[in-house]
């Protein structure tokens, strides 16, 4: 049954089946199926409209809420999630420092990073900086681009390189194209690569940056940048297309150029996101949600990382909704992971250039 604002109040009537128990059974199962109906269609309809009073009809959910009170629930699970985190299970020691409002397509969204936790890479605290204390707007391109071009701030502030660093500081005069483009070559457009700056052409130097910005002729390595940050199941395939088709496109018009991936996974249980005014929430228990991204994860390494010198998982947890807390799944292997991707970057490109 539904109440006038369409929230499922009960399971529909049922006869109770009268005779042996295997009939009872299959009246029990049948009420709940008509349940999960109801409550499916509710969900539908309220998607459609983009209507944030309801986010879940369940009855084990109970929750019926206006935008800011619902931003406000979230905000709340997301703390008993990192209560949660002593037990050892999904989430990691994470930054409780208070969400800072940022403009997430500037540099102040590394400085958010930076003031949630303490990592040391700027990659890390730029991708931290996209969730935390703002709304993730997952169509917007530029954030793809803030994440990679700090790949290569940190591969000359690690120092493993040293042609790395000549390059930038003499001949081939090497710089970043934060558009990712290749100029006269007709290729796919990564999110950031790194090659000799064309002659004759200026190059720009961005505060707080070592490496200058300028139109390249030839990429030495290039970037792509992917975030599943909500069903991730349905978007795997368009994600791995997407990663596959960039690293192919930089292979095919540059044979020796370094390619490298980044694929962020949310493992949050719950998550708002954002198209325009309209609003897709989701909720999922806490062993869905863990399963659905290790599973993503997986379709990464082994379908997307072949077509890749080096595949960085990101793993993280962000709601989108609330306080916009961020913290990830284990900040210690994430750094770890990314540090070591440094390391054999750093090594391919002196044995390549």
């Amino acid at each position: 049954m539904l109440r006038g604002d369409g929230v499922p109040t009960a399971a529909p009537r049922i006869r109770w089946a009268q005779g042996s128990p295997s009939k009872l059974a299959s009246a029990l199962r049948f009420a709940a199926r008509k349940l999960r109906q109801s409550t499916a269609r509710v969900q539908a309809r309220s998607a459609r409209r983009g209507d944030l009073r309801i986010l879940r009809a369940a009855p084990q959910c109970g929750l019926r809420a206006s935008p800011a009170g619902l931003h406000a629930a979230l905000a709340a699970r997301s703390a008993l999630d990192a209560a949660s985190h002593d037990r050892g299970d999904l989430l990691d020691d994470g930054n409780s420092a208070e969400a800072v409002e940022v403009n997430p397509v500037s540099q102040s969204a590394r400085a958010a990073g930076r003031a949630g936790g303490s990592l040391s890479y700027r990659l890390l605290e730029t991708f931290e900086g996209l969730f935390r204390g703002v709304v993730y707007k997952h169509r917007d391109s530029r954030l793809g681009n803030l994440v990679a071009v700090e790949l290569y701030e940190d591969l000359y502030a690690v120092g493993i390189s040293s042609k790395f660093a000549s390059h930038v500081t003499g001949p081939p005069n090497c710089v970043v194209n934060a558009a990712g483009k290749t100029h006269g070559v007709a290729a796919r457009r990564g999110d950031g690569k790194f090659g000799p700056v064309v002659p004759g052409t200026p190059k720009v130097m961005n505060p707080g940056s070592v490496i200058p910005r300028g139109v390249i002729g030839l990429a030495y390595v290039g970037v792509e940048v992917k975030i599943a940050a909500k069903s991730q199941l349905k978007q795997i395939d368009r994600v791995i297309t997407d990663l596959t088709s960039s690293a192919n496109s930089l292979k095919a018009k540059s044979p020796k150029a370094i390619t490298v991936g980044i694929a962020g996974v949310n493992y949050s249980p719950q998550y708002i996101g954002y198209e325009g005014s309209r609003t897709f929430p989701v909720v999922r228990t806490r062993r869905q949600a863990e399963r659905e991204a290790e599973e993503v994860s997986r379709r990464l390494r082994e379908l997307a990382a072949p077509a890749f010198d080096e595949l960085v998982l990101l793993k993280f947890v962000a709601t989108n909704a609330g306080g916009f807390p961020f913290r990830w799944v284990s900040s210690r292997a994430a750094i770890a992971d990314y540090g070591a991707a440094l390391v054999r970057i750093s090594a391919l490109y002196d044995a390549r250039f």
